[in-house]
């Protein structure tokens, strides 16, 4: 199952420079798969529950950056949109997963 992140301009901004930061970070397998999870965010394509989570790591990281920089409040313009992107990402668990019948 696959699902949307529906982004305003400036979070897709946001996440873009986050993207563009962590991206660096990476190499080999996992930057593969990091870039396909990015390309799907940025271009309004639906994703699975693990792009979530990696969209999730490069804002938490840009937002840890900022921190470590003396920049607080672009710091918590970050963290707020992952915590949002990780409410995002339990609808959609909560909507699509696996359902338990006892």
């Amino acid at each position: 199952m696959k699902g949307t992140l529906p982004l305003m301009p400036s979070d897709r901004q946001m996440i873009e420079t986050a993207v563009a930061s962590y991206q660096m970070e990476l190499g080999g397998y996992h930057l593969r798969l990091f870039n396909i999870a990015a390309e799907k965010v940025l271009t309004s394509q639906p994703i699975d529950g693990m792009e979530f989570k990696y969209i999730m790591r490069a804002l938490n990281k840009y937002a840890y950056n900022a921190l470590e920089t003396n920049k607080a409040d672009v710091a918590d313009s970050y963290w707020n949109l992952a915590k949002w992107v990780q409410h995002s990402l339990a609808r959609f668990q909560k909507k699509n997963g696996p359902k338990v019948m006892v």
